[in-house]
C-alpha cells in the first residue's frame, strides 16, 4: 500500500502547493483530537506565508474540512496517520505509531517520513516469555525500553482460581486490575497449577493472555518481534500466536537476568539479521565504493541527481538539512542556521526530501537508515549508475 502511495504522490506536479502532515495520535480520543487539530493549526500557519493565494486558499478549505472529519482521529487513535494535500487531491493513510509528527507545506510533499515507515530501518519488539517475568520491549539500533502490555501490565496469576479470576474481567475495565498488582508496572507473574495437564492449561491460558496484550501493543506497527525465552515456551507461543509481526528470529534461554544494555546487545544482533534493507544497502555502498562509484558531499550529490546519475540515495532518517535547490541544474545552498529548527524559514525546503524525491522520480532507489548505520556524515550518500 506505502508503495502505491509512494508514487501517486510523486506523480503531483512539483510546481503546486501541498501539504504533508505526520501525525501520532494517543489512544484517548479527546487528546488525540487536539494533536490532529494541532497540526492542521500549524499547517494553516504555514500556509499563510505562501505566495500564491489561490492554492493557499484552496488548501487552506481542504484542511478545514479534514478538521471537521472526526473518524480520522477517531478511528485511527494509538497510531499513526499521514495526510497529504494539493488543491484537487487528498491522500490519508495509516501509519504506526512511530511515525514522528511532522507538518510541511511546499511545493512537493514529504515523502522522506513515508520512507523510513516502509523500511522500518531496524525497528524492533522483543517478548521476553516467562512465566514468572514476561515482559515486552521496544528497541532500536540506539537501544531499548520497556513497554506496558495494555490488557496484562501487573496482573499476577497465582493459581487456578485467580487465573478464572482474571480471564472473567471484562476487556475495556482496567480499574479492576489494580488488586492483582504484587510487582512493577509491565511485569506478569504466574504460579503453579495442580498436575502436569493442569499447569499445561494454566500456560496456555496465561500465553493467550500475554498474546492478546502484545497485539494491542504492537497495533499496526510492521516492525517485527523477536521472542526470548526457553524453547518450549517459545514453542507454545508461536502455536497459539496470530501476529503477523512474530519472527522465527529469537533469543534462546531464560533473558530475565540480563541489563537492558546486555538484552538490547543479543537483540540487535538478531533485529540485524532480520533487517534485509539495511543490510544490503550497505552491501551495496561497500561494493560501489570499492570500484569508485560513490559520493558523499552534499553538493555534488545535488548535482548528481539532477544529471540522472544517482541509482540508489542512502539518507539519514531522522535529519532535516534546510536550503534551496534548483532541481534541474542541481545547484544547492546550505543554511547551517537553521539545521536545528523545527520551524525554518518558510523560503528553504529540506534538501534531502527534495533529493530523494528527485531519485525516485528518475526510476533509482531510496533507503532511510538511522544515523549510526550511515555511512557519510553528510545526512546522504549516493551510489552513482
Amino acid at each position: 500500500m506505502l508503495e502505491t502511495v509512494v508514487d501517486e504522490l510523486l506523480d503531483t506536479p512539483t510546481d503546486t502547493l501541498t501539504a504533508s502532515l505526520y501525525v501520532t495520535l494517543p489512544p484517548e480520543r479527546d487528546h488525540n483530537r487536539l494533536v490532529f487539530k494541532n497540526a492542521i493549526v500549524e499547517a494553516r500557519g504555514l500556509l499563510k506565508q505562501a505566495s500564491d493565494s489561490q492554492p493557499r486558499q484552496a488548501l487552506m478549505n481542504q484542511l478545514d474540512d479534514l478538521q471537521r472529519r472526526a473518524e480520522l482521529w477517531r478511528d485511527n487513535a494509538g497510531g499513526g496517520l499521514g495526510v497529504f494535500n494539493a488543491p484537487g487531491f487528498e491522500r490519508v493513510v495509516p501509519l504506526s505509531d512511530e511515525v514522528t509528527n511532522h507538518v510541511s507545506v511546499g511545493p512537493a510533499f514529504s515523502l522522506l517520513p513515508l520512507l523510513r515507515e516502509r523500511t522500518e530501518i531496524a525497528r524492533f519488539w522483543l517478548l521476553s516469555l516467562d512465566v514468572k517475568a514476561t515482559r515486552l520491549w521496544r528497541g532500536d539500533a540506539q537501544g531499548i525500553e520497556r513497554v506496558q502490555m495494555p490488557e496484562v501490565a501487573g496482573i499476577v496469576l497465582e493459581d487456578e482460581a485467580g487465573m478464572r479470576e482474571v480471564l472473567a474481567i471484562d476487556r475495556p475495565r482496567h480499574d479492576g486490575l489494580a488488586s492483582h498488582n504484587a510487582g512493577t508496572a509491565g511485569t506478569i507473574t504466574h504460579g503453579h497449577g495442580k498436575g502436569d495437564d493442569d499447569a499445561k492449561g494454566h500456560q496456555r491460558r496465561f500465553f493467550q493472555l500475554i498474546h492478546d496484550g502484545v497485539r494491542e501493543a504492537l497495533g499496526d506497527s510492521t516492525a517485527p518481534l523477536l521472542l526470548a525465552g526457553i524453547e518450549r515456551h517459545q514453542t507454545m507461543f508461536h502455536d497459539l500466536a496470530t501476529l503477523p509481526q512474530l519472527s522465527t528470529e529469537g533469543l534462546k534461554g531464560n533473558v530475565t537476568a540480563l541489563t537492558p544494555t546486555q538484552l538490547h546487545a543479543r537483540a540487535w544482533e538478531a533485529a540485524q539479521r532480520l533487517d534485509r534493507s539495511t543490510r544490503e544497502a550497505r552491501e551495496r555502498w561497500d561494493a560501489a565504493r570499492f570500484s569508485g562509484r560513490v559520493e558523499s558531499d552534499l553538493s555534488a550529490i545535488a548535482r548528481l541527481v539532477a544529471a540522472g546519475r544517482v541509482g540508489h540515495l542512502l539518507v539519514e532518517a531522522e535529519r532535516r538539512i534546510w536550503g534551496t535547490l534548483d532541481p534541474t541544474l542541481g545547484e544547492l545552498t546550505l543554511d547551517a542556521t537553521q539545521e536545528a529548527l523545527r520551524d525554518p524559514d518558510p523560503s528553504l525546503i529540506n534538501v534531502l526530501d527534495v533529493l530523494a524525491a528527485q531519485v525516485l522520480r528518475m526510476g533509482g532507489e531510496v533507503t532511510c537508515l538511522p544515523a549510526g548505520q550511515m555511512p557519510t556524515e553528510a545526512g546522504a550518500g549516493a551510489i552513482l549508475r
